[in-house]
């Protein structure tokens, strides 16, 4: 149950909150001038009327918000939404992103209204991407076309919402005056009433110039995890909305392989895969819903196009229902619960043995000692695991120094190809990790350095430094298991 506040200490921690808000802003707003350009390298002969090396944004700015705690004594505290708003994050940053977070008590009405309404439109520009996760809660008021959906703050009240929310029909207002090309709106939520159509469909895939009209043209994009009088779900310790959007982000929602994850092909994979999935495992009914205004597409630039249709995937299916569904929860691993990409890409090694290195990992509030600690601990559990010949730390830092190359903070997949070409290695290993609010947070993606394409994409919380250990020992099994 979430704790009742006095309103003295309701009024400092909305204090708290601005100070929060005002600092994270001022970090932000440096952080997003200096934000990095988005690129696209088609193959030979060009890809959808894109030719060479082509600028897709000047910069990618996100907002995320998390909220498990609320103030009001009818609204019940929520158990994940603040662990998801954080894998986002930490994905969002990996691929680009200036990320600006406000979880729990930072995420006030005023808050989300101030920023998103006032502060936000000046940090943007035309070329730039924004994207906004809200996990929450969330309602509806209104049935049918007259329906509107609200999300709810912290300070929100169910039986006020229409003065404590913060509705659809603001937050697509705002979204209309952004001066930004592309603007996506994710919300691991359910309500009805998205206040933008959701019979409207982009442009055909068969248009011989397509990549170069939808990176052109404009469009609002809205996903949520349900609508009104659904539950969003959770499975396998996360969001299962969540769960899925991630993986359509890191490469999974990409079926054509052509190195880009429309925000059509991201609602394309998340809506059956969710439906299904709730469906076959928890009984339920979960179908996200999809709005959109424009022609254009939110892209996920996610690897290297494939210039062969034999190297095509087919979007992974939920697995079938366990015939002993108690048997197989007593497999999986303790005490680290990795966050698994559903759908991971296996490496085919022809009877051969396969090189890999691990680069050092990305500080985030942590002494980058400590990364190193745990690279070299993950080095030393594929070594051990016999799949890979692994590049020694101290080979591999000679190389990079003859190459005048800085591997600290690589986390891109860009920087994790480049780094795996110098290595001359098959598979490269990068990531993060970082300390927020008392716990760990490993991220690591698997990259098969020749076709650019993400092998797997894990992340896993570890409340002290002895977890780590034995989670970076289940990581080292399941990168091995996906050698044939």
């Amino acid at each position: 149950m979430t704790p009742k506040m006095t309103n003295s200490k309701a009024m400092a921690a909305g204090w708290l909150s601005g100070v929060g808000l005002f600092l994270a802003l001022a970090w932000n707003a440096g952080a997003a001038e200096r934000g990095l350009a988005v690129t696209y390298t088609a193959p030979p002969g060009g890809r959808g009327g894109l030719k060479g090396t082509v600028k897709v944004y000047d910069k990618s700015v996100a907002v995320v918000i998390g909220i498990d705690q609320y103030r009001s004594a009818n609204i019940p505290a929520l158990g994940g939404a603040v662990r998801d708003a954080k894998l986002v994050a930490a994905e969002l940053r990996n691929q680009g992103f200036t990320v600006t977070t406000l979880i729990n008590d930072q995420a006030t009405g005023r808050a989300i209204k101030e920023l998103l309404g006032d502060l936000l439109p000046n940090r943007i520009g035309r070329e730039d991407r924004v994207l906004v996760y809200y996990a929450g809660h969330g309602t509806s008021t209104g049935k049918g076309e007259d329906a509107l959906g609200y999300l709810i703050p912290t300070d929100g009240d169910r039986d006020r919402i229409r003065s404590t929310g913060v509705s659809m029909r603001e937050l697509a207002d705002w979204f209309d005056g952004y001066p930004s090309k592309h603007v996506m709106f994710v919300a691991d939520a359910c309500y009805s009433g998205l206040a933008l159509s959701t019979r409207s469909v982009g442009l055909s895939t068969a248009i011989s110039d397509y990549l170069l009209q939808i990176t052109k043209k404009p469009v609002r994009m809205i996903l949520t995890a349900g609508g009104s009088g659904q539950v969003a779900h959770e499975w396998r310790g996360q969001g299962l909305f969540t769960r899925f959007f991630i993986s359509a982000i890191t490469g999974s929602a990409d079926t054509d392989h052509d190195g880009i994850v429309t925000s059509d092909e991201v609602a394309a994979y998340v809506k059956p895969n969710v439906a299904q999935t709730a469906r076959s495992r928890l009984h339920a009914d979960q179908t996200p819903l999809v709005g959109r205004d424009g022609e254009g597409e939110f892209v996920f630039v996610v690897g290297k196009p494939s210039v062969s249709a034999a190297s095509r995937v087919a979007v992974p299916e939920p697995p079938a229902e366990p015939a002993e569904p108690a048997a197989a929860a007593a497999e999986e691993p303790a005490p680290a619960q990795w966050e698994e990409t559903p759908g991971a890409m296996p490496i085919f090694a022809g009877g051969k043995k396969l090189f890999l290195a691990v680069a050092d990992l990305s500080a985030d509030n942590i002494p980058p000692g400590e990364a190193a600690v745990v690279a070299g601990l993950l080095r030393g559990q594929l070594a051990g695991a016999g799949a890979f010949g692994v590049v020694e730390k101290r080979n591999m830092d000679m190389i990079l120094a003859e190459q005048a190359f800085q591997q600290t903070g690589c986390t891109s997949l860009e920087c994790g190809v480049k780094l795996g070409r110098l290595l001359n290695v098959r598979v490269m290993v990068i990531g993060s990790l970082g300390k927020l609010l008392g716990s760990y947070l490993l991220s690591v993606r698997v990259v098969e350095v020749e076709t650019g394409r993400i092998m797997l994409a894990s992340q896993a919380h570890f409340e002290s430094a002895d977890e780590i250990e034995s989670g970076t020992k289940v990581l080292a099994a399941r990168i091995a298991a996906l050698v044939r």
